[in-house]
């Protein structure tokens, strides 16, 4: 992944997202792809459109987040995150949901570092902080002003909207992989831990519904 010396904000969520999509989600494409048919030439527009589908949906969620001193601690959290990720589910076949997450939060230091390798540490250096220093040192051009939240707001639209069209113009072929393969959504990344560390957040801290007990003042009949 290289950059040039000055990006435009717009071009380098796109760029991250394609990244995203391509780098860390091998375990997904490869069970897409089983999935529609295996590869072939008459599955290659579905695959295409399923990949250009995917990176537009990352790029309009990124593109929320395209605002200075907020985009570069994000992405480089997100690189690395994702390749710790990509990591386990490679190297250990696991699905990320939210019994993972909680799993993760779960363990001691002794079986943390048991799961620590030099492949481990390689993966994290190669697609985790070799993209980030990538971001780091970018000279990000932001557009300013109302013209600046245009710019976000319809480049956020355009890529849900391409993606919709892209979905209904592929639904047929899509909708049967995605009911029957329902694992594929805990192997696409990074929105799989999102998800499942925002279940388990939303579990850790919910108010238990306490049941106010009824009729505790009645009199039973003699």
């Amino acid at each position: 992944m290289s950059l040039p010396k000055r990006v435009g904000a717009a071009q380098l969520t796109l760029a991250v997202s394609a990244f995203l999509a391509a780098a860390y989600n091998l375990k997904f494409w490869e069970t897409f792809t089983l999935a529609t048919g295996g590869l072939s030439l008459g599955n290659l527009p579905l695959h295409i459109a399923a990949f250009i589908l995917v990176v537009l949906i990352f790029n309009a969620f990124l593109t929320m987040a395209s605002f200075r001193f907020v985009i570069k601690p994000v992405l480089i959290l997100l690189l690395v995150a994702t390749s710790a990720a990509s990591y386990f589910m490679n190297q250990y076949g696991v699905v990320i949901d939210k019994s993972m997450v909680q799993n993760v939060m779960e363990t001691d230091v002794h079986e943390a570092t048991e799961l620590v390798s030099w492949n481990f540490a390689f993966t994290i250096a190669v697609l985790g902080i070799l993209p980030s220093l990538v971001v780091a040192r970018a000279r990000i051009h932001f557009p300013q002003g109302p013209r600046g939240l245009a710019v976000r707001l319809g480049t956020g639209v355009a890529s849900l909207a391409v993606a919709a069209f892209l979905l209904m113009l592929f639904f047929k072929s899509l909708a049967p992989a995605l009911r029957e393969h329902r694992e594929l959504r805990y192997l696409l990344t990074p929105t799989n831990y999102v998800q499942a560390v925002h279940g388990y957040l939303r579990n850790k801290f919910s108010t238990p519904l306490v049941v106010a007990p009824l009729g505790t003042d009645a009199i039973k009949g003699r």
